[in-house]
């Protein structure tokens, strides 16, 4: 029975340095296309700084160029997050993104823990504020 125990401890021991030293791996990656959107609304227009929303809402942004912003929202297949208190808003929309395996790249891995990681995510692209329309 000591036998036994002396090999499970060895094993352990040789398991933990192993991990240790990043020979041995536990995570392994999930990849899912799409992070949605907590709230999505439809841009029908990018005019300059201004972004008009399918529900007749205009927002003017106060960061980020044109171009830039015209691409996210493209990526996002023109939907937006819109998050805080009216007049003031912070803008996400989903972005595409390469998905890297190196952190969980080790000689011998085993697939215990998942870590989800999202292709497109959901990230932030702006703020600004609601505007009256003329």
């Amino acid at each position: 029975m000591k036998t036994v125990r002396w090999i499970v401890v060895a094993a352990g021991g040789a398991l933990l340095l192993a991990w240790m030293s990043g020979v041995v791996g536990f995570h392994y990656t999930r990849v899912v296309d799409d992070e949605p959107l907590q709230n999505p609304v439809e841009v029908i227009g990018v005019v300059e700084n201004q972004l008009y929303l399918s529900d007749l809402r205009v927002i003017k942004l106060q960061t980020g160029s044109h171009e830039q912003l015209l691409e996210a929202i493209t990526q996002s297949a023109y939907q937006v997050d819109i998050q805080g208190t009216e007049p003031y808003v912070t803008l996400y929309a989903r972005t595409n993104r390469w998905v890297c395996g190196t952190p969980w790249a080790q000689p011998i891995r085993i697939p215990l823990i998942p870590e989800t990681v999202y292709r497109n995510r959901r990230e932030m692209i702006g703020y600004g504020e609601f505007v009256e329309q003329k």
